[in-house]
C-alpha cells in the first residue's frame, strides 16, 4: 500500500467504516485522503454514504461537499 496515495486513504476509511466502524480512525483516514488531494469524487461519494449509514451526519456532510468540489472541478 502507498501512503502517499489519497485513494489509498479513502479506501482505508470505507474499510474501517464497513467492517470495523472505527469511527475516529475512519475520520482521521478520510482527513489524511483530503490532506494529499483526493480527487476521485466518486470515492468521496462512498465515504459521504458510509459515515450517513452511521449516524455520522456532519462528516458525511463534510465528504460530500468535498466530493462536490471535486467533482466540479474535474
Amino acid at each position: 500500500m502507498d501512503t502517499s496515495n489519497p485513494d489509498v486513504w479513502g479506501y482505508m476509511t470505507l474499510a474501517m467504516l464497513k467492517k470495523d466502524k472505527r469511527v475516529n480512525s475512519a475520520f482521521q483516514s478520510m482527513k489524511e485522503s483530503i490532506r494529499l488531494g483526493i480527487k476521485n469524487h466518486d470515492l468521496l461519494l462512498d465515504i459521504g454514504k458510509a459515515f450517513a449509514e452511521i449516524n455520522e451526519n456532519e462528516t458525511a456532510k463534510k465528504a460530500l461537499e468535498y466530493a462536490m468540489v471535486q467533482r466540479a472541478n474535474a
